[in-house]
């Protein structure tokens, strides 16, 4: 009978995803809004207070839109984290398809309880949200967190 005194729970698994998604999507979340706020300033489609300012008065409010967006990613990070873990605590990972289908998810029903200006940009905002959680996963499965799938 082999030894697995050093092999990681499930539990263990679970608890890491979790402080991940919490801690890690929030950024990576706020980052890529901020990455698609410079391109809807540089076309002409910013949402919000963005739209009227010039692009100069624009760049000199992203880093205040960053941390606005790094707050506001908390509430979604958390619905995806809270969606994920039961699956990683039962099967020790979760499928790409239903870390992004979480994310998206998570972010609608986010920008449903606590509003936050997004203007046309919403659905494309939503796929990113869903893009960042199969990030996440990817981060997870290459550090040995979570299990690789049968199906990966």
């Amino acid at each position: 009978m082999a030894d697995r005194s050093d092999e990681v729970s499930n539990g263990q698994r679970a608890l890491w995803t979790f402080l991940f998604y919490m801690l890690v999507m929030p950024l990576i979340g706020a980052i890529t809004a901020i990455v698609l706020l410079l391109v809807a300033v540089v076309i002409g489609q910013a949402p919000g207070p963005f739209a009227k300012a010039a692009t100069s008065d624009a760049l000199n409010q992203l880093g205040g839109f960053g941390v606005l967006a790094f707050v506001w990613c908390v509430i979604p990070s958390a619905f995806t984290a809270i969606a994920v873990v039961p699956a990683v605590w039962k099967h020790g990972t979760v499928g790409w398809f239903m870390a992004g289908a979480c994310g998206v998810i998570a972010f609608t029903a986010a920008i449903l309880i606590f509003p936050f200006p997004t203007g046309i940009w919403q659905p494309l905002l939503a796929f990113a949200a869903g893009l960042v959680a199969v990030i996440c996963r990817q981060i997870l499965l290459r550090g040995g967190i979570i299990r690789y799938a049968e199906t990966d």
